[in-house]
């Protein structure tokens, strides 16, 4: 499934808006040295505690697919299908977290 992003992306993503608007780029250059400085310490979470907290959040935000609602997956989709590099955790038939952390 080529969208689905690694977690660590999802992290650098949350949080490049947050670098570029406050101007954080001029104290920090490094992207890195930013999320460590800023992010992390205000968060109290170490890096991929923090990622799969701010996933765990868009993921809440989601729907779960039903053929009823939506129809048949596309034919495209079948061998994903049948072995899926991850998958999307339902707690109480909603959408909390992935598989694959």
């Amino acid at each position: 499934m080529g969208t689905v992003k690694p977690l660590k992306r999802i992290l650098y993503r949350f949080y490049w808006g947050e670098w570029w608007r406050n101007e954080y780029y001029k104290k920090y250059p490094i992207y890195d040295d930013f999320l460590t400085s800023v992010v992390l310490e205000k968060s109290n979470l170490d890096k991929w505690q923090l990622a799969k907290k701010e996933l765990q959040e868009i993921i809440s935000r989601s729907r779960s697919y039903t053929i009823r609602e939506f129809g048949e997956y596309p034919k495209l989709m079948k061998k994903f299908l049948e072995n899926p590099p991850f998958r999307v955790l339902e707690k109480d038939g909603k959408p909390y977290s992935r598989s694959d952390f």
